[in-house]
């Protein structure tokens, strides 16, 4: 039967609670480096008519110990368009711009500027065509200028980031410091 030396064990033990306090503080970290993140990012994204893509972002963390990996996300179809823009080419869906000009303050300015431009077409006459139908109009407006000139990504993912560099740089960096002051004092795993 072989002996291990009683140096060997506690090296071993003091390794494991080494690897188990890393596992803690890089999670820890990982999360506040995510949060700030999240919130760079929806604080540049794009209201438009439901505000639904800035609550669409989240954060989520997969793997074990200090094999982790963080991600800020939004799952909604159309967020890489709003990232990144739309090249010119075949008009938007319907539905969708239809729904920005009902609820957005430009969309309504578009309406009403219609609007405007068709009763001085009829010489400060009376109309009768209905507000759904300058909507119609102002949809098919919006989705034309979108086919002909595209659109601009807002580029929130890529500016939140840029915009927190600096302070996820400085959690990271803590991150070191925090271990090796658990470490030594003596601390366990929490």
């Amino acid at each position: 039967m072989s002996r291990v030396p009683a140096e060997s064990m506690s090296r071993g033990l003091s390794l494991e609670r080494l690897e188990g306090i890393a596992a803690e503080e890089v999670r820890a970290a990982l999360e506040q480096i995510l949060e700030v993140l999240r919130s760079e990012i929806v604080s540049r994204t794009p209201v438009g008519a439901t505000g639904e893509l800035s609550r669409s972002v989240v954060t989520a963390i997969t793997g074990n110990g200090v094999d982790v990996t963080g991600v800020v996300q939004s799952a909604l179809p159309y967020a890489a368009v709003v990232e990144e823009g739309r090249a010119p080419g075949d008009p938007p869906p319907w539905e969708p711009v239809a729904l920005w000009v009902r609820g957005t303050r430009a969309g309504r300015e578009i309406t009403l500027a219609v609007r405007e431009r068709y009763v001085r077409r009829l010489r400060r006459q009376r109309t009768r065509r209905s507000r759904e139908s300058f909507e119609r109009q102002a949809v098919f407006l919006v989705r034309r200028k979108i086919a002909r000139r595209g659109t601009r990504g807002a580029r929130m993912f890529a500016e939140g980031l840029r915009a927190s560099e600096g302070k996820l740089v400085r959690l990271w960096d803590m991150v070191a410091q925090r271990i090796a002051s658990r470490w030594q004092g003596g601390e366990g795993c929490r």
